[in-house]
């Protein structure tokens, strides 16, 4: 199974929903890559707000567990920051309204009963001169159909990490989107 993805680049925000499938047969090979320092599917370079990066990661039982792992730990190591400093791997958001609108919709698809394994709030704390409207990097987890933010556009550092039996229940879940599906790998 190839990477599934569709857009919703038609909001001001530029929104976009993506879903990236893992297969079993890859998933050691994926999972090394999504480890990696750059941390390319969420785009946290750009802190999430870009109308390519993955938000929703689908990824069969089998390897769940270990994907999630290393996953959270990749982002748990990111550092906020000026996205001009080289040390720094997760740029601020682009206004406060944008940090607010992210923060809320965390709180409300928590409320509905999704978990929160990584992050979720504003990054706090921050060295000394660093300006920015800064969000943790997120995930969250069982996210039912039922929940408000099931199809929402999250445009920041937040995945919604989905585990599922099979690659017929992992196509069925990237293509259930109220969104015209125009853009499939």
């Amino acid at each position: 199974m190839e990477r599934l993805e569709y857009d919703r680049c038609d909001g001001p925000e530029l929104a976009h929903l993506a879903a990236f499938t893992l297969p079993e047969p890859q998933a050691d090979e994926v999972l090394v890559r999504v480890a990696a320092a750059s941390i390319n599917p969420l785009d946290l370079g750009n802190a999430g707000q870009d109308c390519t990066a993955s938000k929703r990661f689908i990824v069969l039982e089998a390897v769940a567990d270990d994907f999630l792992e290393k996953f959270k730990a990749a982002l748990a190591q990111l550092k906020p920051g000026d996205p001009m400093d080289e040390h720094s791997t997760l740029a601020p958001l682009s206004s406060v309204e944008a940090l607010d609108k992210l923060e809320q919709q965390v709180q409300t698809a928590v409320q509905h009963g999704a978990k929160l394994l990584l992050g979720g709030q504003r990054v706090t704390g921050l060295q000394a001169g660093t300006k920015g409207n800064f969000m943790q990097p997120t995930i969250l987890t069982d996210i039912a159909e039922n929940n408000p933010m099931f199809s929402e556009e999250f445009f920041g550092p937040v995945a919604l990490f989905f585990r599922v039996p099979d690659e017929a229940a992992a196509v069925a879940l990237a293509n259930n989107s109220p969104f015209v599906q125009d853009n499939i790998a």
